[in-house]
């Protein structure tokens, strides 16, 4: 028995010798929540980076300390989980810190950037859960094991609910950024940009929500976080819209932001996850405010060259004006008053922005549709009183 505590002792002093140094290099700091939320995002993410690093060279550390102590003392009728207690509680202690970090970063202020700072740490958490549970299995660990599972489900509650925030910050986001020339706004962007990061966690977020049992996959629960976010960020753009007093501008504003996110969908991961349908339903709510913006914009333009001409056979013509009660110069008026319109509304919408070169055309050509008939329609019914031809003037439209 003694000999057996003098061998302990050897041992225990042997091995804290050969693992306290490699700790203290780690340089490990004690920071609190206040500590946390006075730092710039860029400081916080290379302090998470370090964090992540040590929490890794830490637990390998100890799971060596541990698989060194089982294997010297088996079939030894010793307590080694004593042993290995004593020996790494230098070690505990910095894990300790490392996992008292990691709980300050999870209970500090929200933002929606804080959200992959906190998944990047549930991912390594989860990824040396495994070891961790075999490091701290016995009843003298106990504590540090709890404290561990405890930071995993923490950091899942957290960035789970961090969804929820997220959702209601881009339905509630008041920005007073105004857009004066209709293109994307910001905040689309910025969400779609968040989107497109969610994606680079995908496995990250499949396990973060196993930890949350709802009857429903994974891939499912991701789906509907995405069709919120979309949603608010439809619902806010709405309410954005009604800033513009032009009912075309307006149009113009929506088919843009709606067609950014659409186009964004339909080159990342999340069309697999939003799938066809929301692809072709979003689609179609911008063909929708594409007509709506021909028909304001354009409409009455085209109606000033509608002129019925009745003949005495009741049908319309344009052979006989005396009868007709048409007069040369109400034909001139119109044509006139065409011309005016088109100009002001190409100074006008030369000041809008469509950024998308596909949508872009796409409105062109349907201005085109309903100008070009309407136009070359007056012109055959009413040349003989038009001596001069003039240019046609709608090139630059749009």
């Amino acid at each position: 028995s003694v000999n057996i505590e003098n061998f302990f002792s050897s041992f225990r002093d042997a091995r804290r010798s050969a693992l306290e140094p490699s700790l203290r290099k780690l340089g490990v700091e004690k920071l609190s929540k206040d500590d946390v939320e006075r730092m710039q995002s860029d400081a916080l993410e290379a302090k998470i980076g370090k964090w992540t690093k040590y929490l890794q060279i830490t637990v390998k550390l100890l799971a060596g300390e541990r698989k060194i102590c089982d294997e010297v003392f088996e079939g030894i009728s010793f307590n080694k989980d004593q042993c290995f207690t004593e020996l790494a509680r230098t070690g505990v202690a910095v894990a300790k810190t490392l996992l008292s970090f990691g709980d300050a970063v999870a209970k500090s202020k929200r933002s929606s950037e804080k959200l992959f700072v906190l998944l990047d740490m549930y991912e390594v958490m989860h990824e040396v859960r495994s070891e961790v549970e075999v490091i701290f299995q016995d009843s003298f660990c106990s504590e540090m094991r709890e404290a561990a599972l405890g930071l995993m489900k923490l950091l899942a509650q957290t960035a789970h609910e961090m969804f929820v925030d997220f959702e209601e910050l881009v339905e509630k986001d008041t920005s007073k950024t105004n857009v004066h020339d209709g293109t994307v706004h910001p905040l689309t962007i910025r969400v779609i940009n968040h989107v497109k990061f969610l994606f680079d966690y995908q496995s990250t977020l499949k396990l973060l929500f196993q930890e949350f049992e709802t009857g429903s996959d994974t891939e499912s629960q991701l789906a509907v976080v995405l069709t919120k976010i979309m949603q608010a960020l439809q619902n806010n753009l709405d309410g954005k819209s009604n800033q513009y007093k032009d009912p075309a501008l307006m149009s113009i504003f929506l088919a843009n932001n709606i067609h950014y996110m659409v186009s964004s969908v339909r080159r990342s991961e999340a069309k697999h996850i939003l799938g066809d349908d929301w692809i072709q339903i979003h689609r179609r709510i911008v063909q929708q405010h594409a007509k709506q913006y021909k028909m304001v914009a354009w409409g009455k333009a085209v109606q000033t060259l509608s002129i019925q001409v009745a003949s005495s056979s009741g049908t319309s013509a344009s052979s006989d004006l005396s009868s007709s009660g048409v007069s040369r110069a109400m034909i001139k008026e119109r044509l006139k008053s065409f011309n005016m319109q088109f100009e002001e509304l190409r100074a006008k919408q030369s000041l809008w922005t469509i950024p998308d070169q596909e949508l872009r055309e796409t409105l062109r050509l349907s201005i085109a549709e309903v100008l070009l008939p309407a136009y070359m329609s007056f012109v055959k019914r009413f040349g003989v009183v038009l001596r001069k031809q003039r240019k046609k003037p709608w090139h630059n439209c749009v």
